[in-house]
């Protein structure tokens, strides 16, 4: 009486993470290779996972059964433990701004498992030590500076990011202190180059025309002393500066505007415009300039000291003597005077 050879079951279960047959901690890619031997062939299988074939492949870490039949419905149980690696944890720490510096520190978390280093996405660093999680980053560019912290066990790799923003440091230009004899004036700070500017203000009753513009207008001055602040921000970046502005008592404002007679616009870098000393205080104003024969030839409104003998074509004008009349808004004043034009 002779009887089969017992049902024996063997399975290859690759190792693909080290010890572990999970590559990454959280992967599917497990699988169990089983041969099996003696019994009466064919054989039926039934798996803890209600798999009815010989193999399985894609599986997540954990214990898997496996019941095998034969034909004689003789059966063997065995089960299989499936490992995955520890989980890899990246924090590369919060974003930051920094103003007129180009030197920082990125602070990431120190991870429990695996090899950890810094690399740059985008933007330019040095790094002090890149394979430090608190390590100091020198020379960066202005704008947004990206950092990796890439944490891997040479197989798995978690990462995560953070942001190094750079803004230029700024100063804020307003002007030059001046007393005028008109109650409104033109505030004229430098633009900045980075970021924006406002004004704001200080001491005075004056209304601005536009707070948000380095050059306005500031309407209804006290008598005396008026303060204004004018703010640059770029970012983190900051920086304020005052300007006076004294109005004038009019015993004190006596006839400051003065016209020339002759001027010589051949753009040779001396006297080619027509230049009105005391025009800061009459910025709002009108130009009018009459060739010999009573014809405007030439009209400005709030004029700056910037005619060079043209007329309001463009053309240059012939040279002779022409007649001008200025005319300050503000203060209802007009002068008169000829000019002699000679290139």
């Amino acid at each position: 009486i002779s009887e089969p050879a017992p049902i024996l079951l063997n399975a290859n279960i690759p190792q693909l993470n080290g010890i572990h047959h999970i590559s990454c901690f959280g992967s599917s890619d497990g699988s169990i290779d089983l041969t099996v031997t003696g019994g009466s062939v064919p054989y039926t299988f039934l798996w803890s996972n209600f798999a009815t074939t010989e193999d399985l492949s894609g599986l997540d870490a954990g214990t898997y059964s496996v019941s095998v039949t034969d034909s004689n419905g003789c059966v063997t149980n065995n089960t299989f433990i499936l490992t995955e690696p520890q989980a890899l944890v990246s924090i590369a720490g919060s974003n930051n701004v920094i103003c007129g510096i180009n030197t920082d520190t990125l602070s990431a978390n120190v991870p429990p498992t695996g090899i950890s280093y810094w690399t740059v996405i985008s933007g330019q660093a040095t790094f002090s030590d890149s394979t430090k999680s608190n390590t100091i980053v020198s020379n960066l560019g202005i704008g947004s500076n990206v950092f990796q912290w890439v944490v891997t066990d040479g197989v798995c790799t978690s990462v995560s990011q953070v942001i190094i923003t750079v803004n230029s440091s700024v100063q804020a230009i307003p002007g030059i202190n001046r007393e005028v004899c008109v109650d409104s004036v033109l505030l004229n700070a430098v633009p900045p180059q980075f970021g924006y500017g406002y004004w704001e203000v200080i001491m005075s009753q004056s209304v601005l025309n536009d707070s948000t513009n380095a050059s306005t207008y500031a309407v209804g001055l006290n008598p005396g002393t008026n303060v204004f602040e004018w703010t640059v921000i770029n970012g983190t970046c900051i920086d304020s500066a005052l300007i006076t502005i004294v109005l004038k008592d009019p015993a004190d404002c006596v006839e400051s505007l003065e016209l020339p007679t002759g001027f010589t616009p051949n753009d040779d870098g001396k006297n080619d415009y027509l230049i009105i000393k005391g025009l800061d205080d009459f910025l709002e104003n009108t130009l009018l300039v009459y060739n010999r024969w009573g014809n405007l030839v030439y009209e400005k409104n709030n004029y700056r000291n910037d005619w060079d003998g043209v007329n309001n074509s463009g053309n240059p004008l012939p040279n002779g003597t022409y007649f001008i009349i200025f005319k300050s808004r503000a203060t209802n004043k007009v002068v008169t005077s000829y000019i002699d034009l000679r290139r």
